[in-house]
């Protein structure tokens, strides 16, 4: 029922989910505790989203409640392309992914 933008810097992955407390990890974390994602229904370690040959890419960590794509319900483990501009549903949180293309690295002098 909200909108909250949340920015993230050029991680190579990071896992969406929700922290209970500061467990010393220094894994790249999308805590959305504070937006109830524990009301939502969003597991601890929900899902995955990491870069990849084509842009970015989300994986499903076997999360209690399901991950959606577009509607698309995703299976526990296996990769899909994630599109700027995509809906992602986290249980019953939504989110819309938008992102700048990754650059392809330069040519070589």
């Amino acid at each position: 029922g909200t909108s909250e933008p949340v920015f993230l810097s050029h991680e190579k992955e990071f896992v969406i989910g929700r922290k209970v407390e500061d467990d010393g990890s220094t894994e790249a974390f999308l805590d959305l505790a504070k937006s109830g994602a524990y009301q939502m229904g969003l597991s601890k370690q929900h899902a995955m989203i990491r870069r990849a040959d084509h842009g970015y890419e989300v994986i499903d960590l076997s999360s209690r409640n399901g991950t959606w794509l577009n509607e698309e319900q995703l299976m526990p483990g296996k990769p899909y392309p994630l599109a700027s501009g995509s809906q992602l549903r986290l249980a019953r949180m939504r989110l819309f992914v938008l992102y700048r293309p990754v650059l392809e690295a330069k040519q070589k002098m």
